[in-house]
C-alpha cells in the first residue's frame, strides 16, 4: 500500500507544479519557455496516471523502488522551485513600482517648487554646506548680469551695495556656522546698474546624520514695497504735524461694533487719559456738557439719518470741571443699503474764540450803555447844530444821492468798532437790514480766520492815520455764507472815525481759489501718476515732466528738461516725429506705440496718449506715456501659447467649439473643421448643420445629453456619436461641454472640445474581445483542473476498496479530502463572476458540510454552526485556507468526540480593519493537552496547519479551555488581482 501512496503523492505534486507554472506564465518574461515546461510536466503527469490505471487493471502490485522515491523528491523540489520563482518576481515588481513612484513624486515636487518661485516673482539659489555657490544659478545671473565664474564661491557678494556687504556677510556666515535659517534685506546691483532692495531667505537642508547637505533659498525684489513704506511714513509725519499745529483732534467711530478710535489730541481735548478712555461712543457722550448734551446728540442722530451734515459746536466738561468749547465736523460712511457703518471727523478747540466773542459782547453792552448816556448829551448838542445843519442840507442831499446810488459799499465807522453810516449797497450785498448792521460791531461780521489781521490793520495802520488800500477780508452774510470784500480806508483821527469803501470781490476770489486748487490738484496728480507725463512744446522740446518720467528712463529731472523727443525716441521712430506732430495739431489727439531709450542705452516699449491743450497761454502737447513692457511680453507669451495650443490640438486630434444659446451661433477652431472634414470657407457651423452630420441613430442620444446638460447645474455635456460626411465615410467623435450661465442661472452658451476616437473605439473593442477569450480560457482551465482532481479522488476511492489496513485507508481518506478541498476552490472559481476571488462564506459552508457528510457515522451526534461574513478571498489564500479547514475539521470529527459523545463545532470569520480577516474554528470536545507546542509538534495535521498558515502570512493561536479553539488571522489585501 505504501508504494501506491508514494506514487500517487508524487503524481499529485507534479500536477500542482504544472498548474502553478502555468499561473507564473503571466509573470515571466519568456512565456514560450514556461509554456513548454508546463506542457511537458502535464504530459508526464498524464502519462503516469494512465500507466497507473493500466497497471492496476492487471491486478498487479506496485513495488517501492529507488526511482519512485527519486521521482517524489524531484516533484517536491519542482513545486518548491516554482513557488520561489513566483515570490522573486513579485518582490522585483513591487520594488520597481515603489522606485517609479518615488521618482515621479520627486519630479512633481521639484516642478511645483519652481512654479511657486516663478509665480511669487522670486529667484531661487542653492549653495554647498559651507555657503559657497558651486552650481550655476541662472536666475541670479539673469538678475545681476554676472557670469557663473564671477558669481561662484562668494563672488555673488560683489553685486551687493558697498554699504550692505559687511552686514550681509556677517549674517550669512553666522547662519552657516549655527545651521540656522537666514533672512536679510540688502541692496543688489541689477544688470542695468540700478540697485534694488532684495529680501533674501535661506534654509539648510539636512542629511539623516544631522549634517547640512546644502543651503536652499530665494530672493524677492522689495524695492517698490520699501518706497511705499517710506512715502507712508512721510504722509503720516505731515498729518501729525498738521493736526498738532492746528490743535485738531481726529476721531473714527465704527458704528456697527461701537468702537471709537481717538488720537492723542482728542484725549487732551476731553481732559481724560488713555486708561480712562472707554473705547466706545460713550467717551463722547460722557464728555458733553449737560446743557448741550440733548441738542448735540439729536444733531448727531440727524447726521446719521442723512438729514444734515455733522457740523456743530458744543461744550466739553472735563472731569476736573474745566469747560472747553469744541467745533466738530464729520462725515458718515454708509453701506450699499444706506445704513451708516462708520463716521470720521475732527474736533477743534474754539474756547479762545468763544471767550473773545463773549468779551466783545460784553464790550458791546457796555458801549450801548455809554451810547445811551451819550445820546442824551447829543440831543442837546443836536439842537445846537440844527442851524448849522440847515446850511449843509443841500450839500448833504447831493452826497446822499451819490451815497445811495453807489454799487460799492460805503461806510463810516467809529473808533469803537461800529458802523455809523452805511449805504444801501451793504444791505443788498450782505442781506442784513440797515438796523442790524448798525447795531453790531463790524468785527461781528468778520470771518473768524480774518479777525486777527483786521484788528491788526485797525490798531497798527488806521490808528496812526495811514490810509489802507486793497485790504481783503470776509464778511458774514445773513444766509450764513461769507463774501470777500476789498477795502480802501482813510482814517480821521481827530474825529475818531474812518471813511471806507468796500468792493465785493467774491466772484474774483472764487475764480482765484478755483484756479489755485485746480493747479494744486493738477500738480498732485501730475507728480503722483504711475504713468510718465510729458508737457512738450510745438517743436518737440520738453517743458515739464513728472517723477515717473525721469526715474523710469534713469535720468535726473534737469537732464531730461534739456532734451527733446528726438533724443528720447528710439532711432526707428525718430523720422516719424514731424508727421505725428502735424497729425496731433490737426486732430487734437492721438494714441500710438513706440519705444524710448533709457539712459543706459536699453529700449523701453511705450504707449503714448497725447492731447493738444492750452497751458500758461500757449499751445502745448500733454502726453501720457505708459510702460507696456509687461504687456508686450504677455502678448508674446499669449501668441506662443496660442501656437502651442493649436499644435497640441492638431497632434491630439482635438478641436474646440463654442455655441451661443441666445443667437444660436456656433464657432469652431481650425482643428474642429479638419476633424469634421469641412472647409472653413465653404461650411458655416451651426447647431442644425452639425446635427446634419450626426448619424441618425445617434441623434436622439446627442439631443438627450444636450438637454440634460442645459437642465442641470452639475451635469456636463458628454456624448460620443458617429459622424457621416457627404462621401459616406463614418467615424466616431467624442464631445465634452460646459454650460455658461448668468447670475440668475439662465444658460447663455456652451463650450467644449471634440475629438476623433475612432481608433480608440477600435482598440477598446479588440481589448474587450481579448478579455472575453481569456476569461473563457481561464474558466475552462478551472473546470479541467477540478475534473482532474475529481478523477484523482475517484482513483483514491477505488484504490481504498482493495486496502484492508485502517491506517492506510485513513491516509487515503485524508488525502482525498485534501484534494476535494482544492477541487472545490476551482469549482467555485469556475462558477464565479470574478475569476480571481471566492466568497469565503459559500466555500466554508460547502466544504465543512461535505467533510461532515464523509464522516457521517462519526459526526451524526455533532452539531455544526457556520457564521461567516461575506468576504471575497483570492485564489492564493483560499486554497491553503481550505486545506487548513480540512485538517481542523477532520481532526475534530475523528478525535474530539470519542464514544459518540455529543458536542458542537463553530466556525466564524470576520473582516476587521485594514483588510484583516480573523477565522475561528472551535469545538467543545475533549480538547488538546495544555502544554502542546504548535511549533514543535510532529503530527502531520498540525504540521500542515502550521505550514499553510505561514504560507498565507498569517498567525495561529490555540486556546484549550472548554475544548479547543484555533484562531487564524491573516491579510488578503496584498494578493495580486487576476484576470
Amino acid at each position: 500500500m505504501i508504494p501506491v501512496i508514494i506514487y500517487l503523492l508524487s503524481t499529485g505534486l507534479q500536477l500542482l507544479a504544472s498548474i502553478y507554472s502555468l499561473f507564473l506564465i503571466r509573470l515571466a518574461s519568456r512565456k514560450a519557455a514556461w509554456i513548454s515546461i508546463s506542457a511537458a510536466m502535464l504530459l508526464m503527469t498524464g502519462h503516469r496516471i494512465v500507466w497507473f490505471i493500466a497497471f492496476l487493471s492487471t491486478g498487479r502490485q506496485i513495488s517501492l523502488d529507488i526511482p519512485e522515491l527519486i521521482t517524489l523528491a524531484v516533484s517536491c523540489l519542482m513545486l518548491l522551485g516554482v513557488h520561489l520563482i513566483r515570490h522573486n518576481f513579485i518582490s522585483i515588481n513591487v520594488a520597481d513600482a515603489k522606485r517609479k513612484m518615488a521618482e515621479d513624486a520627486l519630479l512633481v515636487s521639484e516642478a511645483r517648487y519652481r512654479s511657486y518661485v516663478d509665480m511669487a516673482g522670486q529667484f531661487g539659489w542653492v549653495t554647498n554646506p559651507e555657503g559657497e555657490v558651486i552650481e550655476d544659478i541662472p536666475s541670479l545671473r539673469k538678475f545681476t548680469g554676472q557670469t557663473y565664474e564671477e558669481a561662484k564661491g562668494s563672488g555673488w557678494a560683489n553685486a551687493l551695495h558697498p554699504d550692505d556687504v559687511e552686514h550681509t556677510m556677517q549674517l550669512w556666515n553666522k547662519a552657516v556656522a549655527t545651521k540656522s535659517p537666514y533672512e536679510v534685506e540688502y541692496r543688489m546691483c541689477r544688470h542695468d546698474g540700478v540697485y534694488r532692495y532684495l529680501l533674501a531667505r535661506g534654509f539648510p537642508a539636512f542629511r539623516e546624520d544631522g549634517s547640512i547637505r546644502e543651503w536652499v533659498g530665494t530672493c524677492i525684489d522689495i524695492t517698490e514695497r520699501r518706497q511705499t513704506e517710506q512715502e507712508l511714513r512721510l504722509v503720516k509725519q505731515r498729518l501729525e504735524l498738521a493736526t498738532r499745529s492746528a490743535s485738531l483732534g481726529i476721531w473714527d467711530w465704527d458704528i456697527t461694533n461701537n468702537i471709537m478710535t481717538w488720537d492723542d489730541k482728542m484725549i487732551e481735548l476731553y481732559g481724560i487719559t488713555w486708561e480712562t478712555f472707554p473705547g466706545g461712543v460713550e467717551a463722547w457722550f460722557n464728555g458733553l456738557h449737560p446743557e448741550d448734551r440733548d441738542r448735540t446728540i439729536e444733531e448727531n442722530n440727524a447726521a446719521l439719518r442723512g438729514e444734515k451734515e455733522w457740523d456743530t459746536d458744543f461744550r466739553v466738561l472735563h472731569p476736573n470741571g474745566t469747560v472747553r468749547h469744541i467745533k466738530a465736523n464729520g462725515i458718515v460712511i454708509r453701506d450699499s443699503e444706506g445704513t451708516p457703518i462708520r463716521m470720521l471727523g475732527t474736533n477743534y478747540d474754539i474756547t479762545g474764540r468763544k471767550r473773545m466773542e463773549e468779551q466783545l459782547l460784553k464790550s458791546k453792552e457796555e458801549l450801548e450803555l455809554k451810547v445811551t448816556e451819550r445820546t442824551k448829551e447829543l440831543l442837546l448838542i443836536n439842537e445846537q447844530l440844527k442851524v448849522f445843519t440847515r446850511d449843509k442840507e443841500m450839500l448833504l442831499d447831493e452826497l446822499d444821492e451819490i451815497f445811495t446810488l453807489s454799487s460799492d459799499m460805503i461806510c463810516i465807522a467809529d473808533i469803537n468798532g461800529y458802523f455809523r453810516k452805511i449805504n444801501p449797497a451793504w444791505e443788498k450785498t450782505l442781506g442784513y437790514t440797515k438796523e442790524e448792521l448798525l447795531s453790531k460791531p463790524y468785527l461781528y461780521f468778520v470771518h473768524p480766520d480774518d479777525k486777527d489781521k483786521t484788528l491788526a490793520v485797525g490798531s497798527n495802520t488806521l490808528a496812526l492815520g495811514a490810509t489802507v488800500s486793497n485790504f481783503e477780508n470776509r464778511f458774514l452774510c445773513k444766509d450764513g455764507t461769507y463774501r470777500w470784500l476789498s477795502w480802501t480806508s482813510n482814517p480821521n483821527p481827530e474825529k475818531g472815525i474812518t471813511y471806507a469803501i468796500a468792493r465785493d470781490i467774491t466772484e474774483r476770489k472764487q475764480v482765484e481759489v478755483a484756479l489755485q486748487q485746480s493747479e494744486e490738484k493738477f500738480r498732485t496728480l501730475f507728480e503722483s501718476s504711475i504713468d510718465a507725463l510729458f508737457i512738450i512744446d510745438m517743436d518737440g522740446n520738453l517743458i515739464d515732466i513728472n517723477k515717473t518720467a525721469y526715474e523710469r528712463l534713469g535720468y535726473m529731472k534737469e537732464e531730461m528738461l534739456s532734451m527733446s523727443l528726438y533724443q528720447l525716441d528710439h532711432p526707428d521712430f525718430r523720422d516719424k516725429i514731424p508727421d505725428r506732430i502735424a497729425m496731433i495739431q490737426k486732430h487734437g489727439h492721438a494714441v500710438f506705440e513706440l519705444a524710448h531709450m533709457r539712459k543706459d542705452g536699453t529700449s523701453m516699449p511705450i504707449e503714448v496718449n497725447i492731447n493738444l491743450i492750452d497751458f500758461q497761454g500757449r499751445k502745448v502737447f500733454f502726453s501720457i506715456i505708459r510702460d507696456i513692457t509687461e504687456r508686450k511680453q504677455s502678448e508674446e507669451k499669449l501668441k506662443k501659447r496660442e501656437r502651442q495650443l493649436m499644435e497640441s490640438q492638431r497632434v491630439a486630434h482635438l478641436g474646440n467649439w463654442d455655441l451661443n444659446l441666445v443667437s444660436q451661433e456656433l464657432e469652431w477652431s481650425d482643428e474642429a473643421y479638419r476633424l469634421f472634414d469641412q472647409s472653413p470657407g465653404l461650411f458655416v457651423p451651426s447647431f442644425n448643420e452639425f446635427a446634419r452630420l450626426v448619424h441618425p441613430d445617434d441623434l436622439v442620444t446627442m439631443q438627450t445629453n444636450f438637454g440634460k446638460a442645459l437642465d442641470s447645474d452639475t451635469t456636463p455635456y458628454h456624448v460620443a456619436v458617429r459622424i457621416i460626411n457627404d462621401t459616406g465615410r463614418q467615424w466616431v467623435m467624442e464631445a465634452f461641454g460646459v454650460v455658461r450661465r448668468d447670475s440668475s442661472g439662465k444658460a447663455l452658451s456652451i463650450f467644449g472640445t471634440a475629438q476623433d476616437i475612432t481608433e480608440r473605439r477600435r482598440y477598446e473593442e479588440q481589448i474587450q474581445q481579448s478579455l472575453r477569450e481569456k476569461e473563457t480560457l481561464l474558466r475552462e482551465l478551472y473546470h479541467r483542473t477540478k475534473n482532474n482532481m475529481q478523477i484523482i479522488t475517484s482513483i483514491l476511492i477505488l484504490q481504498s476498496r482493495d486496502i484492508d489496513d485502517k491506517k492506510t485507508l485513513q491516509i487515503l481518506e485524508d488525502t482525498r479530502n485534501r484534494i476535494h478541498s482544492m477541487a472545490m476552490v476551482h469549482e467555485k472559481l469556475y462558477k464565479a463572476k470574478n475569476l480571481s476571488q471566492v466568497y469565503l462564506s459559500d466555500y466554508i459552508k460547502d466544504l465543512v458540510s461535505a467533510l461532515k457528510e464523509s464522516h457521517n457515522t462519526e459526526a451524526e451526534h455533532i452539531s455544526l454552526d457556520v457564521n461567516v461574513d461575506i468576504i471575497a478571498v483570492s485564489i492564493d489564500t483560499i486554497t491553503p485556507l481550505g486545506l487548513i479547514l480540512n485538517e481542523l475539521m477532520t481532526n475534530a470529527l475523528k478525535y474530539a468526540f470519542p464514544d459518540k459523545r455529543e458536542g458542537w463545532i463553530v466556525i466564524t470569520a470576520r473582516l476587521k480593519e485594514d483588510a484583516i480577516i480573523e477565522l475561528s474554528f472551535s469545538d467543545n470536545g475533549i480538547g488538546m493537552p495544555n502544554n502542546i507546542n504548535i511549533e514543535e509538534t510532529e503530527t502531520l495535521g498540525l504540521m500542515l496547519v502550521r505550514t499553510l498558515v505561514a504560507q498565507i502570512k498569517g498567525t495561529l493561536e490555540i486556546q484549550t479551555q472548554n475544548g479547543t479553539t484555533f484562531i487564524i488571522t491573516f491579510n488578503d489585501k496584498d494578493t495580486p488581482a487576476r484576470i
